[in-house]
């Protein structure tokens, strides 16, 4: 059985989480053959009570998400919302240390930059370090 997501931790970290989380249900979908209309409640009900909290929260009344929408619903929930700035923060805190070169690309990941937004940030830092 799928272990509910939890919503602990680091904001920062909630869209990792949540799009490793939606990975395993797929997986427990498919292993059980779960049909397309019991998707929907078993994604509320297996999300715990957090999520089952958030999805009520996203949909109108009357008018219930299908599984697809409200994946997507509380994808867009749990994505850091512009985080622009943080990320910058982070990676302008990073430091290389003795004897460890510091190759940007792949120290922009840890340092929480990664993402569809990246490209600002990684040509800022590039053009900064070079």
């Amino acid at each position: 059985m799928l272990d509910p997501f939890i919503i602990d931790g680091p904001p920062s970290a909630q869209a990792a989480r949540w799009k490793e989380w939606v990975e395993r249900l797929e997986t427990y979908f498919a292993a059980v053959a779960l049909d397309k209309e019991q998707r929907r409640p078993m994604l509320v009900h297996l999300g715990g009570a957090a999520s089952h909290k958030i999805s009520k929260s996203i949909t109108e009344e009357g008018a219930p998400f299908r599984y697809q929408s409200l994946k997507r619903a509380l994808t867009a929930y749990f994505e850091p919302l512009a985080n622009l700035d943080y990320k910058r923060f982070l990676l302008r805190q990073a430091q290389q240390l003795p004897r460890k070169t510091l190759r940007i690309g792949e120290h922009l990941h840890p340092a929480g930059c990664g993402g569809r937004d990246s490209g600002p940030i990684y040509k800022k830092a590039v053009t900064r370090l070079s």
